[in-house]
Order: structure tokens, then sequence, then C-alpha cells
């Protein structure tokens, strides 16, 4: 009676015939059969993973259609209904009558089409409906509770939904995590208890002095900055951050950001780094004096130009091009004269053809000066697609 095989013992028997079938070939034959067998195993578990995730894409596909077809154009005319909608007529007009938790899948699904929503509405949308919405697919608990138990890059990801889809999640959730090991989670949530926070949102700021921030860090933190004065809630003075920051690049920040969210107040602290070390700080204090029109330093600025390397040279240009003060067009004639890098030269130019008074004048004097080299900034200037030699950094 022949034996019908089964699941592994199936497996078995095939692995037991190859090797019964090449143990009397020679050594290398019996390497090559191995080596085959095992990249023909190797192939069909890919080939099941990749049809697996396959299934999984369409299947999610057809999940996000669904999601979308059902929900985004009634969720972003609540979210957009100048009365208050309530609780339960959400319900209603989503046709969400679910008592359990919605699937992970379902509610990264509503997180992101929230995100749309908050995007493509801006301004328009109602505070109160648009936090019932959350309410109703109970995205907070979600939040909170991948925010407590997911594993560290879902914990970012959930910290970075906070600010994109203006959700919540308790202070006592964060601070559990705003002093972890994991720098991207720590600083994560740093940003997220800086968003939500009525209490000290600021404290890390206040504790930590070594931070040293990134691009993409300083624009996380410029939105958190920019949404507390969005919804008029308290910022403090940049003061005290500047004077305790070490790192230049948080300097920097600070800097920028004081002008940016004209803090007039900070401008005698701003000042003292027009002569910092480190000429990228420098030329971002010259920068931010000139964003709060601080014309006491024109005079300084002036002063200080000859012996300052090109990037704060174009700061200082700049600067002076933005402030009331007098003298400025000659300032920037003679200065051209005694510049010899051509860029420079370039912005100066540039400088003197926008400013109002005598700067169109003094240009067309130059213009008559200049010989056949430099003729070409000129024209540059007057007519941009005419591409000098000396490109301006």
């Amino acid at each position: 009676m022949e034996d019908v095989l089964y699941g592994i013992d199936y497996i078995d028997y095939y692995l037991y015939w190859l090797i019964y079938t090449f143990i009397g070939h020679a050594l290398i034959i019996r390497i090559c059969a191995g080596f085959i067998t095992g990249c023909l195993l190797i192939y069909i578990a890919l080939s099941v993973w990749m049809g697996h995730q396959v299934w999984k894409d369409r299947k999610l596909r057809k999940l996000r259609n669904k999601v979308y077809r059902q929900y985004y154009k009634e969720i972003a005319a609540i979210a957009q209904d100048t009365r208050t909608v309530s609780h339960e007529e959400i319900t209603a007009r989503l046709h969400y009558q679910s008592r359990k938790p919605p699937k992970t899948q379902l509610t990264l699904l509503i997180i992101e089409l929230l995100a749309e929503v908050t995007h493509e509405c801006g301004e328009r949308i109602n505070e109160h409906n648009y936090q019932e919405i959350q309410t109703v697919f109970q995205v907070t608990r979600f939040l909170e509770r991948t925010i407590q138990f997911g594993k560290i890059n879902k914990k970012i990801t959930a910290l970075k939904g906070i600010e994109t889809i203006n959700g919540y999640a308790s202070e006592a959730v964060l601070a559990r995590i705003v002093y972890h090991r994991n720098y991207q989670l720590r600083f994560s949530a740093r940003c997220a208890y800086l968003w939500l926070s009525q209490g000290d949102p600021f404290r890390f700021l206040n504790e930590d002095n070594t931070i040293n921030l990134t691009l993409w860090e300083a624009m996380s933190l410029h939105n958190g900055l920019a949404y507390r004065k969005d919804k008029k809630h308290n910022i403090l003075h940049f003061s005290k951050w500047l004077n305790a920051a070490i790192e230049d690049n948080t300097k920097r920040f600070i800097i920028d950001e004081i002008g940016l969210f004209d803090s007039y107040e900070d401008v005698p602290v701003v000042a003292e780094y027009v002569e910092a070390r480190t000429p990228a700080v420098r030329a971002d204090a010259i920068r931010t004096l000139g964003l709060l029109k601080d014309t006491k330093s024109a005079s300084i600025f002036m002063e200080m130009y000859a012996v300052q390397p090109e990037e704060v040279k174009r700061a200082i240009i700049h600067t002076l091009t933005q402030l009331p003060v007098a003298g400025v067009d000659t300032f920037l004639y003679d200065a051209y004269q005694k510049e010899d890098n051509q860029p420079t030269r370039l912005y100066i130019l540039r400088a003197l053809y926008s400013h109002e008074g005598e700067g169109k004048a003094l240009f067309g004097r130059l213009e008559q000066q200049a010989d056949a080299d430099t003729h070409i900034l000129f024209e540059h200037i007057k007519d941009p697609f005419i591409i000098p030699r000396y490109q301006a950094v």
C-alpha cells in the first residue's frame, strides 16, 4: 500500500531523495547540487514573501480608496461647518457606529485623511468640530497608546502626527519620554510638548543648553513656536535661551526666531552677537537687526565692513538697504570700488540698483567707469537673463 505524504514529510522525502541521489557522485557535484537546492528554496521563500507584500499593498490601496470615498468629503464639510456640530450628529453623518476602537490600519488612514483636510482647509477649519471628529475615531487614544507602548519609530511617527493634525496627547504621557535616551524620540517628544503644554512648554529649552539643531529640527521647533503665536499662547523672551546656548546652530536658530517673531526687546542681546567668533552667527545677527529696524547699528556695520569675510559683508549690504538711514548709497558706491571679490561686487550692484534714493544714479556712474571685463555685471543686473562669468553665491 502506498503511503501518502503530507506537509513536512513531503519536504523530508525530497531532501533525502536529493541526498541519496548525489551521494555517490564526486564532491563538487554534491556541492553544486546542494547550492542549487538552497537557491531554489531561497527563491521560493522570496517569491512567497513578495507575493504577500503585493497582496498587502493591494489590500491597503483598496482600504485607502474606500476610506477616502466614505469619509473625506463629509469630514471636510463637518470641519468647515461654522456651527458647532455635536458628537452624535458627526457619528450619524459619518455612518460610524463602532463601539470598539477602530483597527490600527484604519486609524492611520484616518490620520492621513485628517492631515490632508488640515492642509486643504487651513484657517477655514472649525476647531471644535475638527476635534470632535478625532474623538469619534478615537485618534487621541490611538496616539497615546502608540506613544506609550509602540516601537521607537512608531512613537516618533505618532508624535509627529500630533503636529500634523493638531492632535492631542496628555502631558503625563509625553513627560515620560521627554528625557528618553534615544535622541530622535526625545526631540520629537519635546516638540510635541512645546505644541501641547499649557504649563511649562519651554522646560526642555531652559534645561538643555547643549542641543545642536539640524535644519529639520529647527523647522520643527519653529512650527511649534508659530503655532503658539497663532493660538495667542505665551512665548517667552528668546534672550535667555540665546545666552544659554552653546552650539552655533542653536544660536543661529534663536537669532533668526527673534527676527521672525518681532521680538524688539531682545535687540540689545542680538547686537552683542554682531562680534561673534563664528561668521555665520555674525551674519544672522546682522540680518536680524535689519529685520527689527535697529538703525543704531548701521554705523557699526559700516565701520566693520572692510575686515569681514564675504558672508558677513553680504549680510551687511542686505541689512543696510533695509534700514532707513542716510549715506547707504555712498557707502555701497565706495565699497564697490574697494571690493576685489566679483560675486560680492555683483551683490553690491544689485543692492544699489534696487535701493531707493541715489542708488540708480550711482549705479549709472559706476557703469560708465566700468571696463570691458566688468561691464557684463551691469548688464546682468539690468537683464538677469545675461549670465556673468562670476555668478553671485
